[in-house]
């Protein structure tokens, strides 16, 4: 688990999930970030694999600035989430599509 940095707020319990494509907002964490619902794309895209049923849909998909890093070192990229209403441990989830951004940087390290 990291801290990574989205949209300028510091946010905690981000799981860092290098086996899963998909990288996970959940409502609760928008709401408190103060991000408007309403600012959400709306997708018919279903999510597979994340809850017991066979599949869910996602309330929308935002795009947001994530800083992983300190101020000597840091990388900041775009990372399109898809927002689920899930109850769960976690604040968000970075898949490894948005990983291998980070990982790209040869000037970055964990």
């Amino acid at each position: 688990m990291l801290e990574p940095t989205i949209r300028n707020i510091k946010v905690a319990r981000v799981l860092i999930d290098g086996g899963s494509s998909i990288s996970l907002l959940f409502a609760s964490t928008l709401d408190a970030m103060g991000i408007p619902r309403s600012n959400l794309t709306p997708t018919d895209q279903p999510l597979h694999g994340i809850t017991l049923e066979s599949s869910s849909k996602p309330l929308g998909k935002i795009t947001l600035h994530v800083t992983f890093g300190h101020a000597e070192n840091f990388r900041t990229e775009q990372i399109t989430f898809d927002v689920a209403e899930f109850d769960t441990a976690y604040n968000a989830i970075i898949g490894r599509t948005a990983l291998a951004m980070f990982m790209a940087a040869s000037d970055y390290a964990y």
